[in-house]
């Protein structure tokens, strides 16, 4: 059996904010034009993460009590008329 790197896809986002986090070091580095581009840049990346944070976008998406909606699942259990050991649903 090979070694599956799969299992570490969870890694990624940290080696990716590593990476951006010493580029920025590297531009701040490089004279006080530089660091207010880095500076800048940071700034920016807050920014794009506040409007793609899943708590902001799915802010609308219906609740666990909606999502799973009892009482509807109670009137198709009526509506079907059988005993459930006789049919199933996918």
């Amino acid at each position: 059996d090979t070694f599956n790197f799969a299992r570490y896809h969870f890694l990624r986002p940290m080696v990716i904010y590593a990476s951006f986090a010493l580029a920025l070091k590297i531009i701040y580095l490089q004279g006080f034009n530089w660091a207010k581009t880095a500076k800048g840049l940071a700034v920016m990346q807050i920014i794009l993460l506040c409007f793609f944070n899943d708590e902001i976008i799915y802010q609308k998406k219906p609740t666990v009590k909606q999502f799973y909606a009892e009482e509807l699942f109670q009137e198709i259990k009526e509506h079907i008329a059988l005993p459930q050991e006789e049919y199933r649903v996918a």
